[in-house]
């Protein structure tokens, strides 16, 4: 993003279709309008590429002298906005700040033509990150945080974070610039903005931990999605196969209650466990009853007569070995404290169609119970893997 100034080459003639000159490092193209100024060797102004956001500065003018005006105040005030990007990007609040304070003599006189070059090109980042350090030179505090936030990589993705948005994508840039908002938001007394934007950073950074460790892992439903796993804080796992359960640790969820369907399974379970479980783990094996069956066929009962809290755990997991429906049905109250259901499901033979207005929901299947319960499908394995799975979230959270 910096530019190094060079000798003007050229005055301010008149614009024309044509024109195309240079000024500090500036090549001036005649556009629609006006003018507009993009870096020497950033490539031609094509449409698709402003509007796409992929070029460095972006300024524009109703003329040329104007424009030249505007880059040179520009580079007047690119060491103070760099230097002050630097530091909230790396949370040091008194460099910021005194970085605001060089630039607040030119913050007025800024914000016009930033403002100017985002309506132009909204997608540029170096343009809007600009802008919103220049508001908060200016004391327009709302608008500067608005602007760094807005900028933020998957920024739609950022707003509705909180909701418990799905599909949601971090990256490094995307925490880079979330710091840079929160160190902005502290720096101005906006203290409870700044925890939440801070809350949002922490998930983000688990986020991308737990994304890797499911890059690497094959065959469930639920390493493809970390974005539901941030928010598990414990499994319930019904006839899960022992390889999958032990994975979880691995990616922060230390909480497991695991109801084997067999005595084999039972085995494999304790067998998984002594290989797989860290000191923080808590993890708690359930095995069979005398005769054969699974205690979670009453979930509810067990957890009433039982040591255990159902609202120690958000998601229940249930295997291809034991009967789903019966194991919900028998499961009302203890749903109550669940956000997520993954269940082994037959595909639809034809396709699935919500009930008609008025009508209630089919409780003699599956996914009709969930819906009675609150939950809606949000995901399910590719057509053609087997076993197939299917996600439920509770409406809220999708």
């Amino acid at each position: 993003m910096l530019l190094m100034p060079a000798p003007p080459v050229v005055d301010a003639p008149t614009a024309s279709a044509s024109l195309q000159v240079e000024h500090r490092g500036f090549g001036c193209h005649a556009i629609a309008g006006g003018m507009l100024a993009i870096a020497v060797g950033d490539g031609p102004p094509a449409p698709e590429r402003l509007a796409a956001g992929n070029c460095g500065w972006v300024l524009v003018a109703p003329d040329l002298p104007t424009l030249a005006h505007r880059i040179d105040l520009l580079l007047q005030a690119l060491p103070h906005l760099e230097a002050t990007r630097v530091a909230l990007e790396r949370h040091e609040l008194d460099r910021a700040r005194d970085g605001l304070r060089a630039l607040r003599p030119l913050a007025n006189a800024l914000r016009p033509l930033l403002i100017d070059a985002y309506l132009h090109a909204p997608k540029v980042a170096c343009v809007q990150i600009a802008l919103g350090i220049v508001c908060l030179g200016a004391g327009r505090h709302g608008e500067g945080l608005f602007h760094l936030l807005r900028v933020t990589p998957g920024q739609l993705e950022w707003f509705a974070v909180c909701r418990r948005y799905h599909l949601f994508r971090p990256s490094p840039a995307a925490c880079r610039q979330l710091v840079a908002t929160a160190s902005a938001a502290e720096l101005v007394g906006r203290h409870d903005e700044a925890e939440l934007l801070q809350q949002t950073l922490r998930m983000a950074v688990r986020m991308m931990r737990v994304a890797t460790v499911c890059d690497r892992l094959h065959g469930d439903l639920l390493w493809t999605r970390p974005d539901v796993l941030v928010h598990v804080r414990g499994v319930l796992e019904v006839g899960t196969a022992a390889d999958v359960v032990a994975v979880l640790p691995s990616l922060g969820i230390h909480r497991v209650i695991a109801f084997a369907a067999t005595a084999q399974q039972h085995a494999e379970l304790v067998a998984a466990g002594r290989r797989a479980i860290d000191p923080a783990t808590n993890w708690s094996l359930v095995p069979p009853t005398a005769t054969g069956a699974t205690p979670a066929l009453d979930l509810d009962g067990w957890f009433a007569a039982g040591a255990f809290r159902a609202t120690d755990c958000n998601l229940l997991r249930i295997g291809s070995e034991v009967p789903t429906h019966a194991i919900l049905r028998c499961a009302r109250a203890t749903l109550r404290g669940i956000d997520f259901v993954i269940a082994v499901e037959p595909a639809p033979s034809g396709p699935d169609l919500p009930p008609a207005l008025g009508q209630l929901p089919d409780e003699s299947t599956v996914t009709g119970l969930l819906t009675m319960q609150g939950f809606v499908a949000m995901a399910a394995t590719e057509a053609g893997e087997l076993p197939r799975q299917v996600l439920y979230a509770r409406a809220e959270h999708v």
